[in-house]
């Protein structure tokens, strides 16, 4: 189970020692403490005994002392220590809830803007560059999602350190910076630089923080919260996706991103406001420990390259639909009004707030690895399945509607998933870490796609191809999930 209470043994009042069963606690030696349990005679108080709590678990094969010298032996696998800190309270709520929509406006104004990037491809590919691959477009997309990574690690290092504040309100400027500059953009080199890289800066600043800042706030309902962080990132997509197409139509494309900085300009400062730093009285912070770029006891554990791998393979197949949905409905749909064009892709953003939420809050109640895999599947079986057959408007529409729910989940519970397996004490750099992994999706996915598509002559391919991304990385976690917990049915 995600949740337990702890149990105590007591002795005797006063000082006495206390054992308290922790909650990841796999194979415990019961009979050996029922003894203790079932004494009709209380034990005398020893003068010297410590008053201080004995943790169960803490090594992968130990012994506990209780206060009758008997040896508890404990049998607890290295990947089930506990991660949680129990001396460390949670708000639940208050002030972490603005906290939480200062998160999701910025996340709906940077990670947000580049889920609607397949808008300016179609954009692009029409009216400045009828020249160019399409596979080429896709790299100058996925340029913001693979830079932001390495940056995000670093990021996440420095701002666990010397806190969160100073790197979230650079990011603020690099992103304005970014969209004023590529305003004034005309040739394909100039975008490569600023829809590109200075987009992905802006991003690498800001995702660890934004993704790891709620959880300093909750734990009961940690997912939640950072699923609504990122569903601002969705909903931002969804909105922009609509929005631009009708701007890019009626004034054009420098009058579009113009308008698109001032605005952004005004929410980023606004949600600048609303956050405040929380960090763990175990950070770095105040610790006042080295940095510690590479954490080599992580990499020696075969838990977390499940995890990473499972990261790796999904979002490889995770972009496609967000890139092309566009293109594929005018394919089959040639004599389709633009405006109509663009409504899948804002649909299937809108629907990723939405499950990103949703599939955030059920996650705080079946278990966040349970959720991973079971809205990943999905989703892959839903690009199988379903978009493969969509040659209708409804249908295309229902499939928009039905991946943007289920397929866009899993980037929003990696920073939960993290949390829950390896503590929150270094969580930014942890996020960051974790992140780093959906590099090569980020940056081939959609070029994938691209040159699939190409090299196929049609849809059939990509969408196999895509589709089975997403189902492997969710097979992929399984083993991660039946490491820390076996029973199928429990909640984790």
């Amino acid at each position: 189970m995600e949740h337990h209470n702890s149990e105590s043994v007591e002795p005797c009042t006063g000082e006495s020692p206390s054992i308290s069963l922790s909650r990841d606690v796999t194979a415990v030696d019961l009979p050996s403490l029922l003894p203790t349990f079932t004494e009709k005679e209380q034990p005398k108080c020893e003068s010297d005994a410590p008053a201080e709590t004995a943790d169960i678990g803490i090594h992968s094969q130990s012994e506990k002392t209780l206060s009758d010298g008997n040896a508890v032996p404990v049998l607890v696998d290295e990947d089930s220590l506990e991660t949680e800190d129990d001396d460390w309270t949670y708000p639940e709520g208050g002030r972490g809830w603005w906290v939480v929509t200062g998160c999701a406006i910025i996340a709906a104004v940077t990670l947000g803007w580049g889920l609607a990037w397949g808008v300016f491809q179609s954009y692009y590919k029409e009216h400045l560059f009828p020249d160019v691959p399409d596979s080429v477009l896709s790299v100058l997309g996925s340029i913001p999602g693979t830079i932001m990574n390495p940056i995000a690690f670093v990021v996440g290092k420095f701002a666990d350190k010397y806190g969160y504040r100073l790197f979230l309100t650079a990011g603020c400027v690099v992103a304005v910076l970014a969209m004023l500059t590529a305003s004034f953009s005309t040739t394909l080199w100039q975008f490569f630089l600023t829809q590109g890289l200075l987009q992905g800066c802006c991003t690498g600043l800001i995702l660890p923080i934004a993704m790891a800042a709620p959880s300093q706030w909750f734990l009961r309902r940690r997912a939640l919260a950072t699923g609504i962080v990122i569903a601002g990132s969705s909903f931002g997509g969804g909105l922009a996706s609509l929005v631009a197409q009708q701007l890019l139509t009626h004034i054009g494309l420098r009058n579009t991103l113009l308008t698109y900085t001032g605005v952004h300009a005004v929410l980023m400062s606004s949600s600048l406001l609303m956050i405040r730093d929380r960090p763990h009285p175990k950070s770095p912070r105040f610790t006042h420990a080295r940095i510690q770029w590479v954490d080599a006891s992580l990499f020696r554990r075969p838990l977390f390259w499940l995890v990473a791998l499972s990261v790796t393979i999904s979002t490889l197949g995770y972009l496609g639909p967000y890139f092309y949905i566009e293109q594929y409905t005018l394919t089959y749909l040639p004599s389709l009004d633009p405006a109509l064009a663009s409504l899948p892709a804002a649909m299937m953003n809108f629907s990723a707030a939405i499950g990103r939420s949703l599939i955030g809050l059920l996650a705080d109640k079946i278990g966040v690895l349970n959720a991973f895999i079971g809205s990943l599947f999905i989703a892959g079986c839903m690009q199988l399945l379903v978009w493969n057959f969509a040659h209708s408007f409804g249908t295309i529409m229902t499939f928009s509607v039905l991946d943007g729910f289920f397929g866009a989940a899993f980037i929003s519970l990696i920073s939960v998933l993290g949390a829950k397996l390896f503590g929150v004490r270094n969580l930014a750099t942890l996020s960051a870490i974790l992140m780093i992994f959906s590099m090569p999706g980020q940056a081939a996915g959609g070029p994938l796609v691209g040159a699939i598509l190409a090299a196929s002559g049609g849809w059939q391919a990509p969408i196999t191809y895509s589709g089975l991304c997403c189902v492997v990385g969710a097979l992929v976690m399984i083993p991660a999930r039946f490491v820390k917990e076996k029973r199928v049915l429990a909640v984790f």
